[in-house]
């Protein structure tokens, strides 16, 4: 009898997946009334702290294997893009590592496949990568600011909602 073994980590893909997810979420949260909202968070703790979570996990960058791995398949698409070998390859990696380190992940993956289905015909650099996401980040980054000042709303003390 043989048993599947469990995966430790999900996939990129299904951490993506859940991000995005988790994004859509956030979203409509913001869109309803700011004042009823804030209300729901004051009376429910556990909801402030899930939603201090996903603010969190919407922006968290992907680990090094997730972006090794996608920058390693967009550049199997691009012969001319091989990174070379020893320190000059090192530091190749290097740069893609910390470049793309705060990208969050669901956003690399949809970048990446952005870049896939243009026409483009040289691998991109890590900042013409992010060019194609740069509105779906600006977004993001507002929308967990947004939360983040409802959450301070909630938690303070005043009583006048």
């Amino acid at each position: 009898m043989t048993t599947a073994v469990q995966p430790a980590r999900p996939s990129a893909l299904e951490r993506a997946k859940s991000m995005k997810a988790d994004a859509e979420r956030l979203s409509r949260f913001l869109r309803s009334e700011e004042a009823l909202q804030i209300q729901a968070l004051r009376a429910d703790p556990d909801m402030r702290v899930r939603l201090n979570k996903a603010c969190s996990q919407l922006l968290s960058g992907p680990t090094d294997a997730e972006i090794f791995s996608e920058i390693e398949a967009l550049a199997s698409r691009y012969p001319q893009a091989r990174p070379l070998d020893g320190e000059i390859g090192k530091r190749w990696w290097r740069d893609w590592l910390e470049d793309l380190g705060d990208v969050p992940a669901d956003l690399l993956l949809e970048a990446c496949r952005r870049w896939r289905n243009s026409t483009e015909k040289w691998m991109p650099s890590p900042g013409q990568l992010k060019s194609t996401i740069e509105s779906e980040l600006r977004t993001r980054h507002a929308q967990v600011r947004r939360a983040k000042e409802w959450l301070a709303i909630a938690e303070a003390k005043d009583e006048t909602l």
